[in-house]
């Protein structure tokens, strides 16, 4: 039985790229990932320190793995690693152990 896999990206940018750039390519890279199978969830933050959190939750770590492999060899792929610095970069695949979900207020939002 495959469970839900949250793979945990952190990284930082280049210090020669602006967050408007970065931010510039998220739809194109939101748009990749939803043609992936598996692909459940997104969220995408930024601490205080510099150092961003892509949180990308799956169906199943095999759909995690999959994506892996396709997503540097992809345009938006390429796009997107050379604004990062790759020495900065953390990528951690965990099987979920519990979950929980409000429900969304669209009159809140």
């Amino acid at each position: 039985m495959s469970k839900t896999t949250l793979e945990l990206i952190t990284f930082t940018l280049k210090s020669d790229i602006t967050e408007s750039q970065w931010s510039e390519l998220q739809p194109s890279l939101d748009t990749f990932l939803l043609e992936q199978e598996g692909f459940l969830y997104r969220s995408l933050t930024k601490g205080d320190d510099g150092i961003w959190f892509d949180a990308i939750y799956w169906r199943s770590i095999e759909n995690a793995q999959k994506v892996g492999e396709l997503f540097p060899k992809s345009e938006i792929g390429q796009q997107l690693c050379a604004l990062i610095d790759e020495k900065s970069v953390t990528m951690r695949l965990m099987e979920v152990v519990a979950e929980s979900m409000g429900a969304c207020d669209s009159a809140a939002a």
